[in-house]
């Protein structure tokens, strides 16, 4: 098999996530086949955000031990002006933050759209999406990743944070065409809220997509942790619901 390891987002605190990304992604990866490690990230020196109570600086040794891997970084002041964020405000504020999760949320969606691009120019059999600010507590496993190899609509997310009937959207494993449906929602994201008239929200927005390309969507045991600039580790509730996990990215 070839299998695309994708990263996206912000390293927020990489000495406490990347020894569970080693581990439980990248070795077993490497022994399944031909590995490919890419990565898309927000480059900032500060992070601020309201929903997690952050408001810290962000060293550039957050970075580094993904500088192995091929990839880039990119200021979200050129990203942001491009989105539809102003459109998408219109619609309300999910989280109630003055749009702040909103914002993140196009540069997450933005961040995957760029390394699903560097990804798929190595025709992966097999992709595996991954957020580099989770301590990873559960190992992918073989059978997932064939599946995903197998079938090209398999779309295989935790089956915890079903944030209001959505999809987890912090992690998963495609196969190529639920890969490029998983890497478009930049693009759905102001079409879905015009249809649904109601604020965007980004588990919503991942199960709308899988339901209207009619992937093979699989929930996975794995579990992860969000980890915020300071290496405190978010308390989550691995259920499906949810319910009483925060839900900012």
């Amino acid at each position: 098999m070839k299998i695309a390891l994708a990263f996206f987002g912000l390293p927020r605190c990489s000495r406490v996530t990347f020894d569970s990304i080693r581990r439980n992604l990248i070795e077993p990866l490497a022994g399944w086949g031909e590995l490919h490690v890419f990565y898309h990230f927000m480059q900032q020196d500060h992070v601020r955000n309201s929903s997690s109570g952050e408001d810290h600086a962000l060293s550039p040794d957050n970075y580094t031990p993904f500088l192995q891997f091929q990839g880039v970084t990119e200021p979200p002041e050129g990203i942001l002006p491009r989105s539809p964020l102003v459109e998408l405000a219109k619609f309300g504020d999910a989280w109630g933050d003055g749009f702040q999760s909103l914002r993140n949320l196009m540069l997450q969606l933005h961040s995957v759209h760029e390394v699903h691009q560097m990804a798929k120019a190595c025709e992966p059999d097999a992709y595996v999406f991954a957020r580099p600010d989770l301590l990873y507590h559960d190992a992918v496993r073989r059978s997932e990743i064939e599946r995903a190899a197998a079938e090209p609509k398999a779309l295989l997310v935790p089956g915890w944070q079903w944030w209001h009937g959505g999809y987890n959207d912090r992690f998963a494993i495609c196969g190529r065409i639920a890969a490029n449906a998983y890497a478009q929602r930049k693009y759905v994201a102001l079409p879905y809220c015009r249809k649904m008239t109601h604020p965007l929200h980004s588990e919503r927005l991942l199960r709308a997509i899988a339901n209207g390309e009619r992937l093979d969507v699989q929930p996975i045991p794995l579990r992860a942790s969000r980890v915020r600039v300071t290496g405190a580790i978010e308390p989550e509730i691995f259920t499906r619901s949810g319910k009483k996990d925060p839900p900012g990215p």
